[in-house]
């Protein structure tokens, strides 16, 4: 499998099993000048900003981890466009989670903080 291919098949196991979590999918690979998200979803009243991260026999730790400052940059201000642009998610509470897709999918949530 392409890492391509390998990124999208996290991408779609991690929407499935945010889905059974109860999360509502808003956007997947939403693209902006800024960058990309890999996912944004809606959950109790909160939107998630999601990076998804899969490295054949990567622990969660270092899949965490290699959401650098730089990606976390280009996150948040995808993700201060997306809410300019859909204000209608604006009394919602913003976070920034990371989904490892491994072994096991687990769901990270505030890895890190809105950058500035």
């Amino acid at each position: 499998m392409s890492t391509v291919e390998t990124g999208k098949h996290a991408e779609q196991c991690a929407v499935e099993f945010l889905v059974k979590l109860n999360f509502t999918i808003l956007a997947v690979n939403f693209r902006c000048l800024y960058g990309e998200i890999d996912i944004i979803a809606l959950h109790e009243n909160r939107i998630h900003f999601i990076e998804v991260k899969t490295i054949a026999g990567a622990g969660k730790e270092s899949l965490a981890v290699t959401v650098n400052k730089q990606k976390q940059k280009r996150i948040s201000e995808s993700a201060q466009f997306f809410m300019q642009v859909h204000r209608e998610y604006n009394n919602c509470h913003a976070q920034f989670d990371v989904v490892t897709v491994a072994d096991t999918i687990e769901l990270i949530e505030q890895a890190f903080l809105e950058y500035s």
